[in-house]
């Protein structure tokens, strides 16, 4: 799979797919959204998802944030999803 990022008024979103219309479709079904709801929605590749630091949302023995990368995640997922998220 690859990386994809979508960005929008609302956020930013890594979305790991096989092409642009599978990373579309998917995050439409995650958000509940509509076709419609995507025109004028930048959805672009990733050219290196090791730049994407991902927050695993925990922290080590000093309080440090623990993050890994987007490559990471990905490889431990199975089918197309979200990677990570500015929207919370």
């Amino acid at each position: 799979m690859k990386l994809f990022v979508i960005e929008t008024n609302a956020g930013t979103d890594w979305i790991a797919a096989n092409d642009e219309a599978e990373a579309t479709r998917t995050y439409i079904n995650i958000y509940g959204l509509h076709e419609r709801d995507m025109e004028g929605v930048d959805v672009s590749l990733v050219d290196d998802p090791d730049t994407v630091e991902v927050d695993l949302g925990t922290f080590d023995d000093e309080d440090e944030e623990m993050t890994t990368t987007a490559t990471e995640v990905m490889t431990k997922m199975k089918r197309p999803g979200l990677v990570c998220s500015t929207n919370v």
